[in-house]
């Protein structure tokens, strides 16, 4: 499974399926990465979601709808709560994580883009979230080994430097974990790109 750290404006990628956190009503209107969606994809998006989901989002819950205007097939929409420091956080954000992947396996995609979640208004540690994040991706690839997904890519603002350094440095330590340990092999390249078997 190949793992990139991709700098920019995921809504111009093209890749399968992009992730995006948002509030339990899908009120794509808030927050910015939201906001963003809506104002690519166009209103077409959150009519789908009005439509298709009217009561919104159960804990642990995702949307998914199609692309619309933007450059993938599909967006998995989905609610993570405010950091409150405790590890029912840190848990519920890994399992978003792998609920999106297990969706984007179920569509039969191979390729999904996940924001760092819950680094901007919901105030989660950078550390914690490329931690939790990288450790959802090996997770679910240990243990979908004929999974069609091949590419994550963990998508950054380029001005947010502190979580770009934080996921350098979480890709540091899986790639030293990979030296002593073969089963998770994880190369460092560069600036921009990690890949792991």
């Amino acid at each position: 499974m190949i793992q990139e750290r991709i700098e920019g404006n995921r809504g111009n990628r093209c890749i399968p399926v992009l992730v995006s956190t948002t509030s339990t009503n899908l009120d794509l209107r808030n927050g910015a990465v939201s906001k963003t969606i809506l104002k690519q994809a166009g209103p077409e998006i959150q009519q789908a979601l009005k439509l298709n989901y009217p009561k919104g989002l159960s804990d642990g819950g995702v949307a998914v709808t199609k692309g619309y205007n933007l450059k993938c097939a599909h967006v998995i929409h989905g609610y993570v709560a405010p950091w409150d420091g405790q590890q029912k956080t840190r848990t519920d954000l890994r399992r978003f994580v792998t609920r999106c992947l297990e969706e984007t396996q179920k569509m039969g995609h191979d390729g999904v883009a996940v924001p760092a979640i819950g680094t901007g208004a919901l105030g989660y540690p950078k550390d914690v979230v490329a931690t939790e994040m990288l450790t959802a991706v090996s997770e679910f690839a240990a243990n979908n080994s004929n999974s069609p997904i091949n590419r994550v890519e963990f998508v950054l603002f380029p001005t947010d430097s502190d979580t770009i350094k934080a996921f350098e440095l979480e890709f540091s330590k899986w790639s030293m974990v990979s030296q002593q340990n073969r089963d998770r092999d994880y190369d460092y390249v560069g600036n921009s790109r990690t890949k792991a078997t």
